[in-house]
């Protein structure tokens, strides 16, 4: 007994050494790097100095739908910055998202925060909750959780063991890992080349909002292919998706419904790693985007089938009251917020452009939102004010945005200099032009 005890703690004394080790380690080889090898430490004056890194989480507004590719609101201010100032190194990197709700983006800040280590955050969140409801679960777990005492010590230790080199690592690795497991599986999926071509041009078309060339010369070689994979696979969820998708973008939304009801009844509970059954997405984007009442009720009817043989993802098809989406996005921006300013990370906090899509929601922009930035005392860039003097001044709202609501490039380049006027005028990277 005494003999197993020894090899147990001469294995736990090993482990701890071993840790210990290794975390040196990675301090020394981390030091090394940033301040001889890493791209990002710079001369100035001869001495060495790391670049400024600004971090711009957010959904379609942040990734840059609407213009050119480089003409994001990110690439922008990266241009102001390269351009106006001197003597310090700014780096800009786009973490967007399409679609992307807030607890998504909650879900995966840690990881960004990370793989980042950024000075600045810039976040702007919020407007696909009123369609994506993905992940609504976790906001209510939160918000109803018995055991809510737990989370406190919780949180402290996770922000105790973030100073660790080893732990931060070991996050990395596991966030890969679960990545390169997904990918594995569409490599089993992939069985035809065909197929993996195919699913690149639609992820493609559902980042861009627009149908590719490719998808245009090739529709009925395309849609015929991809109901032989559903007749072969029936599973095979992605299939339905994309012919439901071709429907989508066309207009022809009954279609494109039926599409996305018969994916979601293929495999109610699909799940790779982090991709679930998108269909449940795209029917609700069909249900907001279509103006056919008898399309409407079609969904209804679905739904209401649906609730009643699949109570388990129930989740997956909630039509949520605004008030619901406005109590869950201030819940996440919140809980955020406390996350980068615990790790003592500066943080601007902007709202969206009056929209199309958002003009029907003026409470989250121009209440929700300025309110929960006073509350943390954090900067506010007020994009909805500041579109609509523009616009109230005479200006087209083609000028600054696309049919479907985002911006275009000069769009962009409003929302990019209002910010870069605020970082200067914060004084968050030391003032010099």
């Amino acid at each position: 007994m005494n003999n197993n005890k020894q090899i147990v703690l001469i294995f736990i004394a090993g482990l701890i050494t071993a840790l210990f080790l290794l975390e040196i380690g990675l301090r020394i080889v981390g030091c090394i790097f940033r301040n001889n090898l890493a791209p990002e430490a710079i001369s100035i004056f001869g001495k060495k100095e790391k670049q400024y890194c600004i971090l711009c989480l957010g959904n379609s507004f942040t990734a840059g739908y609407g213009a050119p590719k480089g003409e994001s609101y990110p690439s922008q201010l990266q241009k102001l910055f390269d351009k106006e100032v001197k003597g310090k190194k700014v780096k800009i990197i786009n973490a967007g998202v399409g679609n992307q709700n807030s607890t998504e983006l909650l879900s995966t800040l840690e990881y960004n925060i990370i793989r980042w280590n950024p000075d600045l955050i810039i976040l702007q969140t919020g407007q696909p909750n009123f369609w994506n409801q993905h992940k609504y679960s976790q906001y209510l777990d939160r918000k109803y959780c018995v055991n809510a005492f737990l989370r406190k010590p919780i949180f402290y230790l996770n922000d105790f063991l973030y100073c660790s080199r080893v732990y931060r690592l070991s996050l990395l690795l596991i966030h890969e890992m679960k990545k390169w497991s997904a990918n594995e599986d569409l490599q089993i999926e992939k069985h035809d080349p065909c197929y993996s071509e195919i699913m690149k041009h639609f992820r493609q078309l559902e980042a861009t909002n627009k149908m590719s060339p490719f998808n245009e010369g090739k529709l009925e070689e395309t849609l015929n292919f991809l109901k032989g994979e559903v007749a072969f696979f029936p599973r095979q969820v992605n299939s339905y998706r994309f012919i439901g998708d071709i429907y989508f973008f066309q207009g022809r939304y009954r279609e494109a419904a039926r599409w996305f009801i018969r994916g979601i009844q293929a495999d109610p509970g699909y799940r790779r790693d982090e991709e679930e059954n998108k269909n449940y997405f795209l029917l609700r984007m069909v249900y907001f985007n279509s103006n056919d009442k008898k399309v409407k009720e079609f969904i209804d009817g679905f739904m209401r089938d649906f609730r009643k043989s699949n109570p388990e993802y129930l989740e997956n098809i909630l039509f949520l009251k605004e008030q619901e989406i406005y109590d869950w996005v201030e819940s996440d921006i919140k809980e955020i917020i406390k996350i980068i300013q615990n790790k003592k990370i500066k943080i601007i906090l902007q709202n969206y452009p009056p929209t199309v899509n958002m003009e029907k929601v003026p409470y989250f922009n121009s209440l929700i939102l300025p309110k929960i930035a006073e509350d943390f005392n954090i900067a506010f860039v007020d994009n909805y004010r500041i579109f609509r003097g523009i616009l109230s001044k005479g200006a087209e709202v083609g000028d600054f945005f696309v049919p479907d609501g985002h911006c275009n490039a000069r769009g962009y380049e409003i929302m990019a200099m209002s910010l870069f006027n605020k970082i200067m005028e914060g004084r968050m990277i030391g003032s010099g032009r």
